[in-house]
């Protein structure tokens, strides 16, 4: 558990030192621009006039807009101030359509993140488009963007060198928080691997649709092998993951919160809101026609089905002192935070880039929740443990009981004919035992059982087995042993208990008889074995009891 937790540990510091190395990385210096989003509804073949620009925006050396929704895509009009000397266009946005340069001269140069250029200048975080040197200030370039819903768009000038520089850090972070999430997916699909229980498979599925959804806003994901697939669904592809993010996540936290049992009423509404989300990624995966408002269904679902389910883990930590509420909360809560941010981020509510510190909630959130899925796996281990071992033991004495002793006993002869040594058993039964019963009650019978059964524990070797078979009977086997190691065993355990004060008759000691019986390979079987050994304790009993005989005949089993 202390190798997981660091492990988990030095998986979200590598991401902290990426993401310190991204910033480092960044251009401070970036020339100026400006950038306005034209008030026409057109497509990319229908070039706009110019617009006027907002004095205020002069100055800025990276412009967010938010684009408003459209039938034929938005416009935007970029004027540089001033060039650096080798000039790239750098877009970055949540648009899922083809987003095309339009440079003075009316040369086009188109790009999409859902269908990524294998050419040098393509980056896999951001839409690069080189702008000829020979430009003035004063320039005004064109961006059409291919959308029909709300979007949010990043325009930068760079240089290329410095561009580079900052590519190459934003591509170490994404890497480092991605490469982090996967291998917590694969954590979480080993553990449900190892123990087959639903909810370990529910929360690698759900940290991999997180996965998926981070990559596919970025862009990453569509330079994956099959990812074309996806891309022909566009925007409906993202939000098809979203979806599939938001009623996975309902699922999840109803079983690792056990609502089932914590607050059984909340189970119906968990698992109804999670079909509506479910039903509507199948309505988007089959829909033929553009849904463009339904990022406001999903904008607004991240801010009331998160905090509600914060809601619902306060109220089992606080009503049930459940653990795992605890761990939940620890997770979902900066998670939750990051992804307010994300969709304020979207909708041009805030004028900063949210799309690693959102990563960084998600990352956190699953390092928790895995810790927390962890410490389930060894719970879970430990109730099975002591399950088995209650099945296995006597709850008397503490001793194996008859069943778990049978199982001993089919690996041992297994063992004793493939050569591995020796094998005796020992049928041992407590002498007047029931005068013991009768004259003081169970009580004292009970006390004098669990004496008599330390001091033959006490009394074998470490390896050997000792069970209580049943009322005053007890078993003993003796991986190893032939019959002279028997009867030493036996005598010792005789003698022991003879001169101990384990019956509270006075002056009447308890005693015990012993039979023997050494398995012999070549003719005995579990049964003939035991049929030996209990023949070899009759004749001991038969003979005056507190004595020891040894059954070397085939007895009829």
């Amino acid at each position: 558990m202390r190798g997981l937790v660091a492990w988990l540990a030095r998986l979200v510091m590598a991401g902290c030192l990426a993401g310190a190395a991204a910033a480092l990385a960044a251009d401070t210096r970036a020339p100026e621009l400006r950038a306005v989003v034209l008030d026409v509804d057109a497509s990319a073949s229908q070039i706009p006039g110019t617009g006027r620009f907002d004095p205020a925006l002069a100055g800025a050396t990276q412009l967010q807009r938010v684009l408003p929704y459209r039938d034929e895509g938005s416009w935007v009009q970029v004027t540089l101030s001033r060039l650096p000397p080798k000039p790239v266009l750098v877009v970055t946005s949540m648009v899922a359509g083809p987003v095309t340069l339009v440079l003075p001269d009316g040369q086009r140069r188109v790009r999409n993140k859902l269908q990524p250029d294998d050419d040098a200048d393509a980056s896999p975080v951001a839409l690069v488009y080189p702008l000829p040197a020979d430009l003035s200030p004063g320039t005004r370039l064109l961006l059409h963007f291919a959308h029909q819903h709300r979007a949010i768009v990043d325009v930068a000038l760079h240089d290329a060198p410095a561009w580079q520089r900052k590519e190459r850090g934003i591509v170490l972070l994404a890497t480092a928080l991605y490469t982090a999430l996967a291998s917590l997916v694969l954590v979480t699909g080993c553990f449900w691997l190892v123990v087959r229980e639903r909810i370990y498979a529910q929360y690698a599925i759900f940290a991999l649709a997180w996965l998926a959804l981070m990559t596919s806003n970025s862009g990453v994901l569509y330079r994956l092998p099959g990812a074309s697939v996806l891309a022909a669904l566009g925007i409906h592809g993202q939000w098809v993951i979203f979806s599939l993010v938001i009623a996975l996540a309902l699922g999840f936290a109803r079983d690792f919160l056990n609502l089932q049992r914590q607050a059984p009423r909340l189970v119906p509404w968990c698992n109804g809101l999670r079909n509506v989300f479910l039903a509507a990624a199948a309505v988007l995966l089959l829909s033929p026609w553009p849904i463009p408002r339904y990022a406001i269904l999903l904008a607004s679902a991240v801010f009331w089905v998160f905090p509600a389910l914060i809601a619902v883990g306060v109220y089992v930590a606080v009503t049930q002192r459940d653990r795992y509420a605890y761990f939940f909360l620890a997770g979902w809560v900066p998670m939750t935070v990051g992804s307010f941010l994300r969709v304020l981020q979207a909708a041009g509510a805030i004028d900063l880039d949210m799309t690693y510190l959102y990563a960084f909630g998600v990352l956190l959130q699953s390092a928790v929740l895995v810790l927390g899925l962890a410490d389930r796996l060894v719970r879970v281990r430990y109730e099975r443990d002591e399950a088995r071992e209650i099945a296995e033991h006597d709850e008397l004495t503490g001793l194996l009981n008859r069943r778990a002793l049978e199982g001993r006993l089919h690996g041992l002869i297994d063992a004793s004919r493939e050569g591995d040594g020796g094998l005796a058993m020992l049928f041992l039964d407590v002498d007047h035992f029931k005068e013991v019963n009768d004259a003081f009650g169970h009580h004292s019978g009970d006390h004098c059982l669990k004496t008599v059964a330390c001091i033959i524990s006490a009394e074998l070797r470490s390896g050997d087995h000792l069970a209580r078979w049943g009322g005053d009977e007890f078993v003993a086997l003796l991986p190893g042993a032939g019959i002279e190691d028997s009867r030493r065993i036996s005598e010792r355990v005789r003698t022991a208990i003879a001169g101990c004060n384990a019956s509270p008759l006075p002056g009447v000691p308890v005693t015990i008889s012993i039979g023997i019986a050494v398995f012999d390979p070549s003719r005995d079987t579990e049964a003939s074995l035991m049929a030996r050994a209990d023949a070899a304790l009759y004749r001991a009993k038969s003979a005056g009891r507190n004595r020891i005989e040894v059954m070397q005949e085939v007895v009829a089993a």
